[in-house]
């Protein structure tokens, strides 16, 4: 119903609402709406009230709440429902139980902080409340396991393509899950992507895609151990400014459910090409480490499946997965 109110008064731009109406407009009573004001209040909305006149909305905080999200969204798959946290373990975990007892494709959970947000290679993720975003979207693609690698690959595509349409801000993809930015001819890390699924032998059950990015985080604010290789959209602009962390979260639920069908209707070598051109591996030398395992060689392509194809020792090997290191 918090969502009800709050839409009731966005729509009364400029003007007061009587409790009394809105009441009747949702068929609750006046206490029942003056609770969910009250509550919206502690969320940070400035919500004036005139006891002749009702309630006015001044201003909304820069939180991710559902309702936050919702207005003016253009995607419509991918919000139908939206599970909002203030605070949570990791939002791909959850996002697991979701679906592992049905929740629907394009089901959303959002939260202000992690406090064991997982990068690839289960480590932690830097997660100060209320700077970045950090949200995990359920997919159900009729696909094989074979084809999960390339949800990461097209979720890096619409990330960056989001970031440059909200913030002019051009950001490279690392393969196979880093979103980063050239810096005086480093590259610093901005965020990253984890997939994780559920597969019987023929067929993907489910996909979880969570995503986090470093948003209004000052450069200061890193750990020492991160500063020189982390990096935050703020600390990219030139004024240091805030970036409008739900407007952005908006354009990156957009082109997600873009791309996510595109590649339903057969796009994917378009996709893959779309990637390659935000690329920064091609024709480096890198470092993969699988498991025990050192891969040493030159970067020649990210192939048609969103492998990693390296010159190694005389031989062309294709990787699906690994932990890419730069080598200068």
């Amino acid at each position: 119903m918090q969502d009800d109110v709050l839409g009731l008064l966005r729509k009364q731009t400029g003007s007061y609402m009587s409790g009394e109406e809105m009441a009747r407009k949702l068929g609750v009573s006046r206490i029942a709406i003056w609770k969910q004001i009250q509550s919206l209040k502690r969320h940070g909305y400035d919500i004036s009230a005139l006891k002749k006149n009702g309630y006015i909305l001044r201003s909304s905080p820069d939180l991710m709440l559902p309702a936050e999200i919702k207005t003016g969204l253009k995607a419509k798959m991918f919000c139908a429902k939206i599970h909002y946290f203030t605070s949570i373990d990791s939002t791909n975990n959850y996002a697991k139980k979701l679906a592992q007892s049905g929740a629907p494709e394009g089901t959303l959970v959002l939260a202000e902080t992690q406090t064991q947000g997982k990068g690839r290679l289960g480590r932690s993720w830097f997660s100060p409340v209320g700077r970045s975003i950090y949200f995990s979207l359920i997919l159900r693609p009729d696909v094989l396991p074979a084809y999960a690698q390339r949800f990461t690959l097209l979720a890096g595509v619409a990330v960056a393509a989001a970031i440059k349409k909200t913030c002019g801000l051009t950001v490279r993809l690392k393969w196979p899950n880093d979103l980063v930015v050239v810096n005086k001819g480093s590259y610093l890390k901005l965020g990253g992507i984890l997939t994780e699924m559920a597969a019987e032998s023929d067929r993907v059950n489910y996909l979880v895609t969570g995503i986090g990015i470093n948003v209004n985080i000052d450069k200061n604010e890193f750990p020492a151990d991160l500063r020189s290789r982390g990096t935050s959209l703020k600390a990219q602009d030139t004024h240091n400014l805030p970036v409008a962390r739900v407007k952005l979260l908006q354009q990156i639920i957009t082109e997600m459910e873009h791309y996510y069908k595109r590649f339903l209707k057969g796009d994917w070598e378009n996709i893959i090409s779309e990637y390659r051109d935000f690329d920064i591996l091609v024709g480096k030398t890198v470092r993969i480490k699988q498991g025990e395992d050192i891969i040493n060689g030159k970067v020649m392509e990210i192939d048609s499946e969103g492998r990693l194809a390296l010159r190694s020792k005389n031989q062309v090997l294709r990787v699906i997965a690994g932990e890419v290191t730069l080598q200068k």
